[in-house]
């Protein structure tokens, strides 16, 4: 029986490739450079489909045409849902939710790089302080697989999601279900799976922000409830960006 096959043939949960409490993570952002561009978006989804996020933030800063062109996010949308600068509120409300987690990201430097530049900002410390990463672009790197996308290992494992461009939580979304089978494959390789390591990444604090840097207090963060005209117009907006399938839910 093949990794695939085994997945489709028993819940998520059982696979050797299932981490308990992960949280699929993805951004958008106004483009690539995370020292001067800012997050635009956050999705997270959890690996058992009961966690799905998403929020959005209007950046201080314009969107690039080329990331435009990925995301389909313009400064009109964000005003449209009435998005605010990412807050210290915002940090808390994100830090409570990942605290003590595994995050999975595709790619994990970029996204790392971006969160960790908005904690920082506000006075937190650096996004792997507070949970443990595995980039799933290197357990596809490291496996040797021919296409190592979110698309092309999407393709691979016959996950049929339907997307005109790419979203924070829709990428989520899909690594949420992406990560099992490929983890599983790694695991059976390796007999462990690759967890991302922050020291190749450059080092945050070195940024020449213009911002207080001091460490968290150890007691547990409060999550911030998002309002729920807030999520209304989350909900409707992420509905005109999407087409959704039988196969998606999007629970707040």
């Amino acid at each position: 029986m093949s990794d695939l096959d085994f997945i489709q043939a028993s819940k998520v949960q059982d696979s050797p490739g299932y981490i308990e409490g992960a949280l699929a993570f993805d951004t958008e952002t106004t483009s690539t450079n995370y020292a001067y561009d800012e997050v635009i978006s956050y999705g997270l989804a959890s690996l058992d489909g009961k966690i799905n996020i998403e929020r959005f933030f209007m950046p201080r800063v314009p969107i690039d045409p080329a990331a435009y062109e990925v995301h389909n996010i313009s400064i009109d949308d964000l005003e449209d849902i009435k998005a605010k600068h990412f807050s210290k509120k915002d940090a808390e409300e994100f830090l409570a939710i990942v605290k003590d987690k595994t995050l999975i990201i595709h790619n994990a430097e970029f996204d790392v790089n971006f969160m960790s530049k908005h904690l920082v900002e506000h006075g937190f410390q650096p996004l792997t302080e507070y949970c443990t990463v595995i980039d799933s672009y290197e357990l596809a790197r490291t496996l040797a697989k021919r296409y190592k996308s979110l698309d092309g290992l999407m393709k691979e494992y016959s996950i049929n999601i339907e997307r005109e461009s790419h979203g924070a939580w829709l990428d989520a979304m899909i690594l949420s279900k992406v990560f099992p089978i490929l983890n599983t494959e790694f695991i059976k390789k390796f007999s462990k799976t690759l967890y991302y390591n922050p020291s190749k990444t450059e080092d945050i604090k070195s940024v020449n922000y213009e911002f207080s840097f001091k460490r968290l207090n150890k007691t547990d963060l409060p999550i911030t409830k998002i309002l729920d005209e807030e999520v209304k117009r989350n909900q409707d907006f992420i509905k005109r960006k999407i087409k959704p399938s039988d196969d998606m839910s999007f629970e707040f």
